[in-house]
């Protein structure tokens, strides 16, 4: 298995931060607590269809991740450059149990 880095992003609010990059490979994954957010793969981005745009500070830190606006997100949406599917959040246990 490749190997698997894991970062805490920096905070944008001042409540508790539990957004994280999860680095596998070609593959880097957005986690928003326990929720899979996002994947780049290889410069693909999946999004997960339920909660891409959960709350402000999911877009917030999904918008830093992706280095993207939420404008500029939709439109790739639309424009079909950026995929939506229900995104299984149990990959990450497999990738980073401490934060299961």
């Amino acid at each position: 298995m490749a190997k698997v880095i894991v970062e805490q992003m920096a905070n944008i609010h001042h409540s508790g931060n539990q957004h994280y990059i999860i680095k596998v490979g070609k593959k880097t994954y957005f986690q928003s607590y326990h929720t899979l957010i996002a994947i780049v793969n290889d410069g693909r981005i999946t999004l997960n269809r339920n909660y891409w745009n959960y709350s402000k500070t999911t877009a917030a830190y999904r918008n830093r991740f992706l280095g993207l606006t939420t404008k500029e997100t939709e439109k790739m949406i639309a424009n079909g450059d950026i995929k939506l599917r229900t995104l299984d959040s149990r990959i990450l246990c497999d990738l980073n149990p401490n934060h299961c």
